[in-house]
């Protein structure tokens, strides 16, 4: 409040024109909002939980000895530049993780629309003030996660102390890029789907990036020594990932710096007006088609209860932040294995791999089952609990048409699209088919003793035996093995049989 006051009370000599004033002015709100931002930033979580200490300091230490063992482990047989480009995707990944699928970000943007959009300041003042905000945010866990692996790189062949701050330099520069084209990413899809469905995106391509990013870096760390066109990925990621072009920089090819540069200039142009915009709009709703709701209303079979409960937990299955923080990292490692399915040159092997993965939903689902008893109004249960005639019966039917619908179709239809290059289209719908037949049975099994309505304050996994959960996996993963054993002519039919069972026992089940 302090600092908030003295933005307004400035003192202002006999000789002070007008224009000074007016250039202190926003000067001082733009420090006053950057302080008030970075506190909460630091001290927030430990303010709240009456903590000590700053929880954004551990982070940064935290993060900064991973960045140590793994340069340690590339150093000092590794070349400078291939070394600066491995440790530099591994800062500017992690930085850019840490942007995303953030539940903190929509408690923060609801309270600037009542605190900071609500006072007497220019957009482009708040604007500034978000700038520079994210800049030294950006820069701060940057430099602590740098500074090990540039101190290292300053003693490898060809460098000087010179390299230190270089490095630095582009270590913030990279991760820069990467977390502004994430950014203007996540706002276009939040103009054109809406706030709620954007960071369901964010939370997504947080779990795809962390695996899609270890495999990436255990398929890539054998190869550092063979130069750039050994590495087994496609050029085209390796010229739009920044680091790459950073690890030219220190290699000596300086001409790689205006690529950086350039690229970074486009994005600032390209993220204002979208930033702008945003701060004197409201949150966009869309209104259209909704295919996934229209399947809940047909596997309800006109049960005004059932298609209730399947309504409410499918909308809560995307709206609950605490539900979208423990699940959507679960489903990076399918990406990660259809990752080594793509890059892996033996057809078979591609084969296995995508068949795991299509089986791994169902070894999942269990858990996001103990998960809905997440609640983020954890009294919430007497509503429910005062409603006539609702049966666990029709409780479990509701959330089985509820999953199958808004978890396992959208996964394996995301599953089948990347396994028709790696596969072929016929041997990835007969996988896809019998993988999602097979998750609708284990999300059967997985609620026969659930009697509580989903996210209303229950506890978690009180309804669900995780002591089975290991046999259904390893069941599921060598069912996946013997389907990518089946020739396509057994396959296929075995695929549509399991569907149609499994479709048979969402819309015939006793409630």
């Amino acid at each position: 409040m302090t600092e908030l006051a003295g933005a307004t009370d400035v003192p202002v000599s006999s000789g002070d024109s007008l224009a000074t004033t007016s250039l202190a002015l926003p000067r001082n709100r733009v420090r006053a909002l950057v302080h008030a931002w970075l506190i909460l930033d630091f001290f927030g979580e430990s303010r709240r939980s009456g903590q000590p200490s700053s929880s954004l300091t551990t982070t940064i230490f935290g993060q900064a000895f991973l960045a140590l063992v793994f340069a340690a482990l590339l150093f000092p047989d590794t070349p400078a530049g291939a070394f600066a480009a491995a440790n530099l995707s591994l800062s500017t990944l992690l930085v850019g993780i840490g942007h995303l699928g953030d539940d903190r970000g929509a408690h923060r943007t609801r309270a600037d629309r009542v605190l900071v959009a609500t006072s007497p300041m220019p957009a482009a003042t708040v604007l500034l003030a978000r700038a520079l905000h994210a800049s030294f945010y950006v820069c701060l866990l940057t430099i602590g996660m740098a500074l090990p692996p540039a101190i290292l790189c300053a003693f490898l062949p060809g460098q000087s102390a010179l390299t230190v701050p270089l490095y630095l330099g582009l270590a913030c520069l990279c991760s820069g890029l990467f977390t502004s084209a994430l950014a203007l990413l996540l706002r276009l899809f939040d103009r054109t789907f809406g706030a709620t469905r954007a960071q369901l995106a964010g939370g997504t391509l947080k779990a795809l990036l962390l695996f899609g990013g270890l495999v990436a870096f255990a398929l890539c760390a054998r190869q550092l020594d063979a130069g750039p066109e050994q590495l087994p990925l496609p050029a085209a990621i390796l010229q739009a990932w920044p680091p790459f072009h950073a690890g030219r920089v220190i290699a000596g090819h300086g001409a790689a710096l205006l690529t950086l540069l350039v690229t970074l200039a486009l994005l600032a142009l390209a993220t204002l007006p979208l930033a702008a915009d945003a701060e004197s709009r409201t949150t966009l709703r869309v209104r259209g088609a909704r295919p996934l709701a229209a399947m809940v209303a047909h596997l309800s079979a006109d049960r005004t209860r059932v298609r209730a409960v399947a309504a409410f937990t499918a909308a809560m299955l995307y709206r609950s932040a605490a539900f979208r923080g423990r699940v959507l990292p679960l489903f990076g490692l399918p990406a990660g294995m259809w990752l080594l399915a793509f890059l892996d040159r033996d057809p078979n092997t591609a084969q296995r791999l995508h068949a795991l993965a299509a089986q791994l939903p169902g070894i999942y689902l269990p858990f996001l089952v103990g998960f809905l008893g997440v609640g983020d109004e954890p009294h919430a249960r007497w509503v429910f609990a005062s409603s006539p005639d609702l049966p666990a019966a029709t409780i479990r039917r509701g959330i089985a048409i509820a999953l199958t619908t808004h978890v396992l179709l959208p996964v394996h239809a995301v599953l089948l699209l990347a396994g028709v290059p790696t596969v072929g289209w016929w041997s990835a719908v007969a996988t896809t088919l019998l993988a999602l037949g097979l998750a609708v049975g284990v999300a059967h099994l997985s609620l026969r003793r659930w009697t509580e309505v989903p996210f209303s304050g229950t506890a978690d996994g009180e309804s669900t035996e995780f002591g089975g959960l290991l046999t259904v996996a390893l069941a599921l993963t060598l069912v996946g093995l013997l389907a990518a054993a089946l020739p396509l002519a057994a396959a296929l039919p075995t695929g549509l049989v399991a569907t149609g069972l499994a479709y048979a026992s969402l819309r015939r089940q006793r409630t």
